[in-house]
């Protein structure tokens, strides 16, 4: 655990409370505004996801990785065939 007992701001060093938290845990300091505007912006690509899985099929998961096989597998055919080209 890392315990953090003060922040920098605008280069002064501020006393804070302890923080017990896991070393790979990135705390970032942000002004309310632009905290709100990063939230509707995720929010608003997850819904774009959100319609488009409502739009795919119900299929299983192998039918799908089947698809994507073959398709990848099309699309580097592609590739070579291009690079043998003069």
């Amino acid at each position: 655990m890392v315990t953090a007992t003060a922040i920098y701001k605008r280069g002064v060093l501020h006393p804070t409370t302890r923080l017990d938290l896991p070393e790979d845990t990135l705390v970032a300091i942000l002004p309310l505004k632009e905290y709100q505007q990063l939230v509707s912006e995720r929010e608003a690509r997850f819904q774009i996801l959100d319609d488009i899985r409502r739009r795919m099929p119900d299929l299983p998961a192998e039918e799908v990785e089947a698809d994507v096989a073959q398709a990848i597998a099309a699309v580097r055919r592609g590739q070579a065939d291009a690079a043998d080209r003069p």
